[in-house]
């Protein structure tokens, strides 16, 4: 089913459970009370056969509560002894009905107890009727019973993307665990300490499911399997996700507001950033000095003409969110000084060892001179002394930074004023590079065109857009996306090289191979056939717009609307299972003669397009390993493969139970996972 959240926070897990299951099984609005009064327990639950079902069948009966409305309820199922009785949660649900009977084919041999609860329009739930119990005892399998003792193991690869998000908005993906009986999964989320809450459930056959948070705050989730039976997995390992919608608080220190400084050497900016949420990496944060944007956050006061300025920065938290803080500062060549004048310019440099100079100042009995040092932020320090006639420092810093100096000359006892700063940013590690399209290790059809993405980092000295060079295949590529149709069939290196401004350098590569499309042949459908099958494409995505990703969705409908079929067709052989559903895609590879055994890339094969006459064919005359016996024809009988079945009603019934979704428990397969009759085997398959 496409998993849906529940529209207000839900502090019960059975309420979630029911909230779900009434959406997909009978259509009912969501809405969960708070508080209310609650209608009574449903009365006389009866199971037939009473005591023993030999077969696996069983119907259940109850009567109308003597008191409250009833929207519709819940039955609840508990596999095997219990000292006590079970809980009434989202691990024992099973389906919602409106009726008040209920039938359940049982998936393995042992003890199963029932129990149903109420519910009213607004969400209230009852008390759960008694629990009752019914032993499954198939004679074909002896005296003793083969009860079902093994759960699933639990589902592994849990990821959240994206890990922190601004619009809380979140996607979990999972790997399935090997289990011929998976039934589905149940999704939990914590925040912070607080108790895990379900939220809902996802069937056996996706691993996916969708989240909107609304709160800011830290969140964790996790996911469960549970098998036909009712055994539960572990729980997944925990996955963190951040919600921030709140903007950084950020305070400028230096320059201090409508302060004036003399033009000479430089001064540099500190801040005070406050990011309770997401945090914020060194490289998000931005300096304009009137208008212009600084390479490093230091100011050259010596370049500034007198006058009014301002400095504006901005700070870019990993969630998205932008504070700002703006402050305005003067300077005046006409301010007397007592105060030394720096002639070195500040300078990005990857040596700990940094040398700088300055002028006397003009006032007269200078008797030496006192030099200061601040990291980043942080206070100036004596770190040294000269003689009135040496002009000049050198100093080995103690790691990578951000380093200041300032120098202030000494009259005897005196102090005079200090002079401008001199700032050295001491960088020496490479920028970081991440690819991340094209993928490295893919394959891609010599179509359309690819684009190139990459993200250059550098936390200290930064990187100039013209020190990134980007090669294709050794030469040089200046543009923004690869046309591939016009690459050679065979692998492909696309580099990525980066210099910072303190001379750094680093690089990243990726190798993709690109395939040939083989070329149609004479007598292939014209124009029209390839909007008859755009046409079949679009409708059989609407079909099944509840079971694929939003996302994956929307790129295969414009690949088809494109007419880029051997894209469409790579696309929903690599995510079916993961973003779309196993029948989905079946489905929709049935259309170009293709299935999901076909794991060897079969546009190198010779494939061919629509025929007029023939429909989809496969042009080769042998394969190499054995995997199909061609396709689709019409010649072909449809019963040598299921996907040609033409019965309209087995199709009906596998298209109704599919949309059904599981919660409300219309199908549910066992061992193959089928319950048609044309596909025997045990399985569960609820009635209203």
């Amino acid at each position: 089913m496409r998993t849906k959240l529940l529209p207000l926070p839900v502090h019960r897990g059975v309420a979630a459970a029911t909230a779900l299951a009434v959406a997909v099984a009978i259509g009912a609005p969501v809405v969960l009370a708070a508080d209310g009064t609650s209608p009574a327990a449903p009365r006389n639950l009866t199971i037939v056969p009473e005591r023993v079902t030999e077969d696996g069948h069983v119907d259940l009966e109850w009567t109308h509560p003597r008191s409250g409305a009833v929207s519709h309820y819940e039955v609840h199922r508990h596999y095997g002894q219990a000292a006590s009785d079970p809980a009434v949660d989202e691990t024992t649900f099973w389906m919602a009905t409106t009726e008040l009977t209920a039938a359940d084919l049982l998936p393995a041999e042992g003890v199963y107890r029932y129990a149903v609860v109420a519910v009213d329009a607004d969400g209230n739930r009852s008390a759960p009727t008694a629990w009752r119990s019914v032993r499954y005892d198939d004679p074909a399998n002896g005296d003793e019973l083969a009860e079902d003792t093994e759960g699933p193991a639990a589902p592994t690869d849990l990821t959240a993307e994206p890990a922190i998000t601004q619009d809380g908005a979140v996607s979990l993906t999972w790997t399935a665990p090997e289990a011929e009986d998976l039934y589905r999964y149940l999704v939990y989320r914590s925040e912070g300490e607080d108790p895990a809450t379900f939220l809902g459930y996802v069937e056996a056959g996706l691993t996916y499911f969708e989240d909107r948070l609304e709160a800011d705050g830290t969140y964790w989730y996790t996911v469960v399997a549970q098998d036909q039976v009712g055994h539960l997995s572990r729980r997944a390992e925990p996955v963190k996700v951040i919600k921030d919608s709140t903007a950084p608080e950020v305070v400028i220190r230096t320059p201090k507001a409508d302060e004036t400084y003399r033009p000479a050497g430089s001064l540099a900016v500190q801040i005070r950033v406050k990011d309770e949420g997401a945090g914020y990496g060194e490289d998000a944060v931005a300096y304009f000095l009137d208008g212009r944007l600084l390479d490093t956050p230091v100011i050259p006061l010596a370049d500034l003409a007198d006058g009014s300025h301002t400095l504006e920065v901005l700070v870019t938290d990993r969630a998205g969110n932008v504070g700002r803080a703006t402050v305005s500062f003067a300077v005046d060549s006409r301010l007397p000084s007592d105060a030394p004048t720096m002639i070195t310019k500040s300078a990005v440099t990857n040596s700990l060892t940094v040398r700088f100079a300055w002028e006397p100042p003009l006032a007269e009995g200078v008797t030496g001179y006192n030099v200061y040092r601040a990291e980043g932020d942080g206070e100036f320090v004596l770190i040294g002394t000269t003689a009135a006639d040496v002009t000049q420092y050198r100093d080995v810093v103690p790691g990578e930074g951000r380093w200041s100096y300032r120098v202030a000359a000494r009259y005897g006892e005196r102090k005079g004023e200090p002079s401008g700063a001199v700032v050295f940013t001491v960088d020496q590690t490479a920028p970081t590079i991440r690819i991340t399209s094209p993928v490295d290790g893919e394959t891609y059809p010599a179509e359309g065109e690819l684009e190139v993405a990459y993200r250059v980092a550098d936390r200290l000295a930064g990187v100039d857009a013209g020190q990134v060079v980007v090669e294709l295949n050794g030469d040089a590529f200046t543009g923004s996306r690869i046309n591939l149709a016009r690459l050679a069939e065979g692998e492909h290196t696309l580099t990525v090289r980066a210099t910072d401004r303190a001379g750094n350098a680093a690089e990243a590569q990726v190798t993709f191979a690109v395939v040939d499309l083989p070329a149609e042949e004479p007598g292939d459908g014209p124009a029209t056939d390839d909007v008859a099958l755009r046409q079949q494409v679009l409708a059989l995505l609407a079909k099944w717009e509840g079971k694929i990703h939003h996302g994956h969705l929307q790129a295969l409908k414009a690949k088809a609307m494109n007419g880029n079929w051997a894209a469409f067709v790579h696309h929903v052989h690599k995510f079916a299972g993961k973003f779309i559903h196993p029948q989905a895609a079946k489905e929709l590879l049935a259309l170009f003669g293709l299935d999901l055994t076909d794991g060897w890339p079969w546009w190198k094969g010779d494939w061919r397009c629509r025929d007029r006459a023939d429909g989809w064919k496969d042009g080769r005359d042998d394969d190499p390993k054995g995997a199909r016996e061609g396709v689709r024809d019409d010649d072909r009988d449809d019963d040598d493969d299921d996907r040609y079945d033409d019965d309209d009603d087995d199709d009906d019934d596998d298209d109704d139970a599919d949309r059904s979704g599981v919660g409300n428990g219309w199908k549910s397969g066992k061992g193959n996972g089928q319950s048609k009759d044309k596909h025997p085997g045990r399985g569960k398959k609820w009635k209203k």
